[in-house]
């Protein structure tokens, strides 16, 4: 029975939901709801029982409720959609069923095992109808944003910050996105730095630097300095200037490995396993090289996920689920030795609630970068043996850390063949000089990750050089290519 007030259909209604949303404009409230959920249950009690949010859920939206306690099939089919790894339960849609806002504060659980036929609980969450209002005022602003409706979601944005304070960043960026100061740049890595290295600084501003030369200049002849070895024969043009840095840094991995196996140090299989985490990282947030801004919020296909979303689902993956499960089992193993299940509210009472994204390109990656730097330096410091230790979290039997590392690298891998089919659908194209500069990062990952277990002072005679190379062919690029 409904006691909620709220007039929810079903997963059975769900083309009808959609058909409804396409020819209303009135957008999709989804709530999974798990009857074995406290925080479920609360909502139901507290919530959508309180005659102001059941009469504005069922005056501006359609309600519709999936079952995530032995779904259905047709539950399973829309939990398969939207319910990922500590997903908010409580989210607003549009008439393709491709999201404008997860609610903040809301339950939130984790797809569970093999069918989806059942979901982890990770946190009750602790909305009250003030804080539902303000999540669902928000949610109806994007919607308004995304139509170019501005002062409508204006007036959304002031009526969430009426409801509830705690929201009051998100909300101030929004109005000032919508007062004119609106995303309209695109991604430049060097904008997003957070590397402690200063040879990674200079890669990344000579990559970023370089993926902003034309593509018709690539084959012209390069007017600057020229080097005295082998490379003196393949760099006649900038192209090849770029495929020289690329080369340049892979060597220069290559003999700082040489060198720790020379001196008898030994590559651990977390090393290994790292480098291919931090590679994964580097390709993901380079695919976003030159990407606009405008096309962050974009869905092009039904049911599908903005490149806002794949960078913020990657980043609470990193920070508050499989980078704290790992975390948080090596040091309780380390205090007890003894495995203790890590939950979700516990993280969320550590680090708050993932915070719904407002930002640009690099601003999104200038906060990854700080938890992927922090995560990092972390794990480099594990054992082969710590890796080999069991964690509990949602699966049914224990899984090894080792595992849990590589699946933030091919999650990441993952992530990435998706955003390249949403850039393809949204016909954006590439350039040459993007695509070699990709490269560029390729070898600076695996640099960095060998310069994580090297002590950097031993390697001064083999790094100095090239960065002052490197940084003297990003002067000359500007001179040429950029400024002049």
């Amino acid at each position: 029975m409904n006691f909620t007030g709220i007039k929810w259909y079903s997963a059975d209604d769900y083309q009808k939901v959609l058909n409804l949303s396409k020819e209303s404009g009135r957008p999709i409230l989804l709530d999974l709801h798990s009857p074995s959920c406290n925080g479920c249950i609360r909502l139901d009690r507290e919530v959508y029982s309180n005659s102001e949010v059941s009469a504005i859920v069922n005056d501006i939206t359609i309600p519709l409720r999936v079952i995530t306690d032995n779904p259905s099939d047709n539950d399973r089919s829309i939990i398969n959609n939207h319910i990922f790894v500590m997903s908010s339960t409580v989210q607003l849609l549009d008439q393709h069923a491709s999201r404008y806002h997860e609610f903040n504060n809301a339950p939130r659980q984790t797809r569970f095992h093999q069918g989806y036929t059942q979901t982890y609980h990770e946190s009750e969450g602790n909305l009250d109808a003030p804080k539902f209002l303000s999540q669902l005022f928000i949610g109806l602003a994007k919607k308004e944003i995304r139509e170019n409706k501005f002062e409508d979601a204006k007036y959304y944005l002031n009526s969430a910050l009426e409801k509830n304070h705690d929201n009051n960043e998100e909300i101030s960026r929004w109005l000032s996105f919508c007062d004119g100061e609106s995303f309209n740049g695109s991604s430049l890595l060097i904008d997003s730095v957070k590397h402690d290295n200063d040879f990674s600084k200079t890669v990344l501003e000579f990559a970023s630097v370089f993926s902003q030369v034309k593509d018709e200049v690539l084959m012209d002849d390069w007017p600057a300095t020229k080097v005295d070895d082998d490379w003196m024969w393949y760099t006649d043009c900038i192209r090849e200037v770029g495929f020289q840095t690329y080369q340049r840094i892979l060597s220069l991995y290559q003999e700082i490995m040489q060198h720790r196996i020379s001196s008898g140090h030994k590559i651990s299989k977390n090393e290994q396993v790292l480098l291919e985490h931090h590679c994964a990282y580097m390709d993901f947030k380079s695919t976003f090289i030159g990407v606009p801004d405008n096309l962050l919020d974009k869905t092009p296909k039904s049911n599908q996920r903005s490149l806002r979303e794949h960078i913020v689902h990657c980043m609470l993956t990193e920070r508050w689920a499989h980078g704290q499960q790992i975390l948080s089992t090596i040091n309780e193993y380390r205090k007890s030795n003894t495995l203790k299940k890590v939950v979700g509210s516990d993280t969320l009472n550590e680090f708050g609630e993932p915070l719904q994204s407002y930002e640009s390109f690099s601003e999104l990656f200038s906060k990854f970068d700080t938890y992927h730097v922090q995560l990092t330096k972390q794990t480099c410091q594990f054992t082969d043996e710590d890796i080999e230790i069991k964690s509990l979290w949602w699966e049914p039997k224990p899984v090894s850390i080792n595992f849990r590392l590589n699946r933030l690298g091919w999650h990441l891998r993952d992530h990435r063949v998706n955003v390249l089919q949403i850039l393809q659908h949204l016909e954006y194209k590439s350039t040459e000089s993007i695509r070699i500069s990709q490269l560029i990062l390729t070898a600076l990952a695996k640099l960095e990750v060998a310069l994580m277990f090297t002590d950097e002072s031993d390697l001064v005679d083999l790094i100095a050089p090239l960065k002052a190379e490197i940084e003297c062919k990003t002067d000359e690029i500007k001179k040429h290519y950029i400024l002049g």
